[in-house]
C-alpha cells in the first residue's frame, strides 16, 4: 500500500517513491587476464635468388591459437546496519572467461641478412580461420542480503528504515552460472624482427620484437550482459580486435 495516501487501495508498486539505490562497496577488485599460446608448423621454400643481398624465404602451413582473457570482480561491501543490510549488490562477484580456439592456415615470407656470426631478418605472417569460443560465467550477487525489510508499523514514518522493493527480496541473494559456444572467422597478421648471434654452426641466440593483429576474438569484460539478478553473456560482443607486441628472447636450432 502507499503510506502516504492512507485509505487508498493498494498499489503493487509504488513508482513515485522510487529512488536509486546506493552501491557503496568497501573494497572493489576488478582483474583482467589475457594468456596466448600457440603451435604452428610450415613448409619452408628458399628462394635461390636474393636481388639486394641476404636469403629470402616462403612458408606455408596449419597454425593453432589460443587466447584465454578472463574478467573477474569482487565487491565487499560494509554493513553498517546489522539489522537491515543497506546494501542490496553487497559482497557480489562475477566470473567470465572467453576462451579462443583460433585453427587457421598461414602463409609467411622472411629476409635474413647474415655478417660473421651476426644475422638479421624480417618475417611475416598472414593467417585466417575457424574461432571456436567458449565463454563461461559465473557468480553471485548480494550473498548477505538475508534480511528484509520490517514492515512499516504505527503512523506514517514512524519506521525510519528505507523501504526496498518487493522485487528486490525476492531476487536478492542469487547465485548464476551461463555457457554459450560460437564460431566466428578470425584473420590476422604478425611480424617479427630478430636479431641472432651465432654460437655454434646451427645454433643462434635470438633477440627481437614480435607485434601480433587478430580480430574477432571473444573479451570477457565486453561480453558481460549486466541484469538482474542472474547477469548473463552478451553473444554480440563477441567480435573485438586484439594487437599485442613485445620482445622475444629464445635459442634457434637449424634454422
Amino acid at each position: 500500500p502507499d503510506v502516504e495516501s492512507q485509505g487508498f487501495p493498494n498499489i503493487p508498486v509504488d513508482w513515485d517513491d522510487a529512488v536509486t539505490l546506493p552501491t557503496i562497496f568497501s573494497s572493489l577488485i576488478a582483474t583482467n587476464r589475457t594468456g596466448v599460446w600457440g603451435v604452428e608448423t610450415n613448409r619452408m621454400y628458399r628462394l635461390d635468388w636474393s636481388p639486394r643481398g641476404g636469403v629470402w624465404e616462403l612458408f606455408v602451413g596449419p597454425r593453432y591459437l589460443n587466447v584465454d582473457d578472463s574478467y573477474t570482480v569482487e565487491a565487499i561491501a560494509r554493513n553498517t546496519n546489522p539489522s537491515y543490510y543497506q546494501n542490496p549488490l553487497g559482497d557480489s562477484y562475477w566470473y567470465t572467461d572467453a576462451q579462443n580456439n583460433i585453427l587457421a592456415g598461414q602463409f609467411g615470407g622472411r629476409w635474413s641478412f647474415q655478417r660473421d656470426r651476426w644475422q638479421v631478418s624480417v618475417e611475416t605472417r598472414l593467417f585466417a580461420g575457424a574461432n571456436f569460443q567458449n565463454v563461461q560465467q559465473e557468480g553471485g550477487f548480494g550473498t548477505l542480503n538475508d534480511t528484509v525489510v520490517p514492515p512499516q508499523t504505527g503512523a506514517v514514518g514512524a519506521n525510519t528504515i528505507p523501504r526496498r522493493d518487493d522485487v528486490i527480496n525476492m531476487q536478492l541473494p542469487a547465485s548464476f552460472r551461463s555457457q554459450v559456444n560460437l564460431v566466428e572467422f578470425s584473420p590476422g597478421m604478425e611480424m617479427r624482427f630478430n636479431l641472432k648471434y651465432q654460437v655454434f654452426r646451427s645454433v643462434y641466440l635470438q633477440l627481437g620484437y614480435t607485434a601480433m593483429y587478430a580480430e574477432n576474438i571473444a573479451r570477457a569484460s565486453k561480453m558481460v550482459q549486466y541484469t538482474l539478478p542472474g547477469m548473463g553473456i552478451n553473444s554480440d560482443n563477441n567480435k573485438e580486435g586484439l594487437f599485442m607486441n613485445g620482445v622475444n628472447f629464445g635459442v634457434v636450432i637449424n634454422r
